[in-house]
């Protein structure tokens, strides 16, 4: 018997369901914990109105600086003298046109170039901290739900242990094997078990939208068990690197030295122009023939040179001077609070890993000891009471591992962020949209 043959519809149709299942294949989300963060960051970063706003600034300081430093707008004047009623011209009247254009002197010339270049390089540090801002706060709230997702495991764990031992004492009590109250303190345990389950989740959801609202919907989701891989995929400062001396080179305090340099080229400006600056004048003159003296076109030049006296002037260098000082001293108080953060962060990592490192030998040994406490239950070799202390210090460890690898990652978030070190964190700082080919 010949198998039965297509139609070119149906052949059409086939084709279109298996590329479009092969699209399905192929668009799927990382499985990586590393890439499905990354994903998620960049997501963030191309929506982050931050930077769009950091965008907008960068072009207003640019063009203030570029405003501060023009010379101002040329104008023309045209002048016309003998005119009567209904706009007659006198035998006499005379015209006149002016041309009128300020301009830079040669050092008031290289002072505005100098704040156009020193603003550039400004708001190029400010953006790049900015992206880092967001790309870290991104992460932090990936991590945040990461943690969750992990509780959540860990009590769902929980209480499908109770459910076991639950429908176990039930089955003892139906033989006569113990007592009812035995059975109703295992059920009221099992719905406090059920409970806080329902708090973690609830709590995971919450973070989850945040985290969509952050970085999209189609963000990829934190899983149980990516904190530890994360862990794996980063890393912590060596032991003898030091906080303070790692400030002096962070991006951040780059920013921070950028706008100090831009405050010292606008007082620079501002003492080159405080005064006003020159003004060139051309002018032609129509002078008519009067009294049988023929006319004649005259045309002259003018140059009006501000003088350096008045205070106007005295005050506006005070003001740009005051503004350069206040900028040097923000520039030792970034420098103050980035040491403090590092060392911060270096203090909360090292304290992290000391506990994870107490943590693990008993974290290896766990599995183990939950089935060795399962099976002495179901024996009747401990009482449900027993039982239950028992099982719930597991727990206690595993919560505790949770909350030490959150401490953990976020101190390497915030050691990336500050230091722009990847190989401390795996932390993009390019959006979706700038990596696509």
């Amino acid at each position: 018997m010949n198998p039965p043959r297509h139609s070119a519809p149906c052949r059409l149709l086939l084709g279109i369901l298996l590329g479009a299942a092969a699209g399905t294949v192929a668009a799927a989300p990382p499985d990586g914990a590393v890439e499905r963060l990354s994903t998620a960051v960049r997501g963030a970063l191309e929506r982050a109105p931050e930077l769009r706003a950091a965008a907008a600034t960068a072009d207003v300081d640019r063009a203030a600086a570029a405003l501060k430093g023009a010379a101002g707008t040329p104008w023309v004047d045209l002048q016309q003298e003998g005119i009567g009623a209904g706009l007659s011209t006198a035998p006499n009247a005379q015209t006149t046109l002016r041309f009128q254009a300020p301009f830079n002197l040669p050092w008031q010339a290289s002072a505005a170039r100098s704040l156009r270049e020193t603003t550039d390089t400004m708001v190029a540090a400010d953006r790049e901290v900015g992206r880092m801002d967001v790309a870290g706060a991104a992460a932090m709230l990936w991590l945040d739900a990461a943690a969750a997702s992990d509780r959540l495991a860990v009590a769902t764990t929980a209480r499908e242990r109770l459910d076991r031992a639950l429908a176990l004492h039930e089955e003892r009590y139906t033989l006569g094997e113990v007592a009812g109250i035995d059975v109703l303190q295992l059920d009221l345990e099992q719905v406090r078990a059920a409970t806080a389950e329902a708090g973690l989740a609830a709590e995971r959801e919450a973070l989850v939208a945040r985290l969509r609202r952050f970085a999209g919907h189609q963000a990829p989701l934190p899983r149980p068990g990516d904190l530890a891989e994360l862990i794996d995929a980063s890393a912590s400062l060596p032991v003898e690197a030091a906080p303070a001396a790692l400030a002096e080179t962070t991006p951040l305090l780059a920013s921070a030295v950028r706008r100090a340099e831009a405050a010292g080229a606008a007082r620079d400006l501002v003492a080159a122009i405080a005064w006003g600056r020159p003004v060139a004048e051309a002018e032609w003159e129509r002078i008519p023939t009067i009294a049988g003296v023929p006319g004649h076109d005259a045309v002259g030049l003018r140059v009006s040179v501000p003088l350096p006296f008045g205070r106007s002037g005295r005050d506006a260098r005070a003001e740009a001077d005051a503004a350069a000082r206040l900028a040097l001293a923000e520039l030792e108080l970034e420098q103050r609070r980035l040491a403090t953060r590092l060392e911060a962060a270096a203090t909360a990592a090292a304290g992290a890993e000391r506990r994870l490192g107490a943590l693990t030998p008993v974290l290896q040994r766990l599995p183990e000891a939950e089935r060795s406490v399962a099976e002495q239950f179901r024996l009747g070799a401990l009482s449900y009471l027993v039982y239950i202390d028992g099982v719930a210090r597991f727990d206690e460890i595993e919560i505790a591992a949770v909350a030490a690898r959150r401490e953990l990652l976020a101190a390497r978030v915030e050691l990336a962020v500050i230091l722009a070190r990847p190989d401390l964190f795996p932390l993009p700082t390019s959006p979706l949209a700038e990596e696509a080919p």
